[in-house]
């Protein structure tokens, strides 16, 4: 991997200072997918796809941020995919309540739209149950 481009790398530089800033217990970083259903994932030359959310953990893990505080969300395509899923898999599995969001300018106000609107659906009390007809 030759690197993150620029507007990348400037998101990541800026989580790991937040990442070194924080007092302990340090928090949890995840890095999200990428992508569009209009254009075909990279692949690596084994031909593997190539997510940015791994590509950006690795990163970070590079620069001293432990696996266990790197969370990835690989599933979605768009930025609501990118909110729905961190909190799917991540912040209500481990009763996480604060999220920092980390972007680029010319995106935060549609992302922290984005991720205010997902993270304020109830979730359904006490679950629900399936029946057969």
């Amino acid at each position: 991997m030759a690197g993150p481009p620029p507007h990348v790398a400037a998101r990541l530089e800026k989580v790991l200072e937040l990442y070194e800033a924080a007092a302990e217990p340090k928090p949890y970083v995840i890095t999200t997918a990428w992508g569009t259903p209009h254009k075909p994932c990279p692949h690596d030359a084994a031909g593997f796809e190539r997510h940015e959310a791994e590509d950006n953990a690795r990163w970070l893990l590079d620069r001293g941020v432990p696996p266990s505080h790197l969370l990835e969300e690989s599933t979605s395509l768009e930025t609501v995919g990118n909110a729905y899923f961190a909190r799917l898999l991540h912040t209500e599995v481990r009763g996480l309540r604060r999220l920092a969001i980390v972007n680029n300018r010319f995106h935060m106000a549609r992302t922290k739209a984005v991720f205010t609107h997902v993270f304020a659906v109830p979730l359904l009390p006490g679950g629900f149950s399936v029946g057969s007809v």
